[in-house]
């Protein structure tokens, strides 16, 4: 978190962490990403990428022993940074190895999903399964998809994301679709549609879809959050960022140039 103070200077109101390399880094490293963000005064309320691609929630070499010690570790330290929600994407992980039976891995996710919630329990995180698009992963692709899967997980701790990127990628209608709408209560992001770079609100498509993303969201009382980008930035890249565009009812007002993406 070297750019957290950076972060706070430019006006973002918290950070959103990759919980794998946390769960990585030796006690010296993880105590100066603690003291950066306390400096900066800058929360950090999520994490995502929740497990390495090493460890199997699917398949024949699923270890149930290995992903509890995961993450009791991982979380632990989420806690002591004050972290409450922790995205669980990790298409690596999830992912249906070929051959494999569809129905077996899908309970195989449940059980993954109600073992992990008891532990994120205890920490005060809430999990949010995150629908990935296919072929990024072939398990649970839509927003109705991770639903049905925090329904048949049952597990009080254990909910369900809805990313407008991924929801765009699979044509899924949020706005339309009561069995979206109606299930259990999912935290909201918005980044740019069909591309992963920040969304501007110089294009018609992407404006509109966030109001009425954010208007179902509210109407319905869903905890909202919103992420506004999921770009990895160098600090010349946010120090470019913030000439050139603020923060505005959610998204980012950026100029119409042809090359507005950011990398590390």
């Amino acid at each position: 978190m070297k750019n957290a103070a950076l972060l706070k200077a430019l006006g973002y109101d918290y950070v959103e962490l990759n919980l794998s390399a946390l769960a990585a880094m030796d006690d010296a490293a993880f105590a100066a990403c603690r003291a950066s963000l306390e400096a900066a005064k800058l929360p950090a309320e999520a994490v995502n990428v929740f497990f390495p691609g090493e460890i199997r929630l699917t398949g024949p070499d699923v270890e149930d022993a290995v992903i509890a010690a995961y993450t009791e570790h991982a979380l632990s330290r989420a806690e002591v940074l004050g972290i409450r929600v922790a995205v669980l994407g990790s298409s690596r992980s999830r992912n249906i190895p070929e051959g494999f039976d569809p129905d077996v891995a899908y309970r195989q996710f449940l059980h993954a999903l109600r073992l992990c919630g008891g532990i994120a329990a205890r920490h005060g995180v809430t999990i949010a399964i995150e629908p990935l698009h296919f072929p990024e992963s072939n398990l649970i692709n839509r927003v109705s998809d991770g639903l049905k899967a925090a329904r048949d997980a049952a597990h009080p701790a254990v909910r369900t994301l809805a990313d407008l990127w991924h929801m765009d990628c699979e044509a899924e209608d949020f706005f339309g679709d009561r069995t979206v709408c109606g299930g259990r209560s999912f935290i909201c992001i918005s980044p740019r549609p069909r591309a992963r770079i920040l969304p501007r609100t110089t294009e018609r498509t992407t404006r509109r879809s966030v109001r009425r993303f954010r208007r179902a969201a509210m109407t319905r009382a869903f905890p909202l959050r919103e992420r506004r980008t999921t770009w990895q930035p160098t600090r010349a890249a946010l120090l470019l960022f913030s000439k050139r565009c603020k923060i505005r009812d959610g998204v980012a007002a950026l100029s119409r140039r042809k090359n507005d993406t950011f990398s590390a």
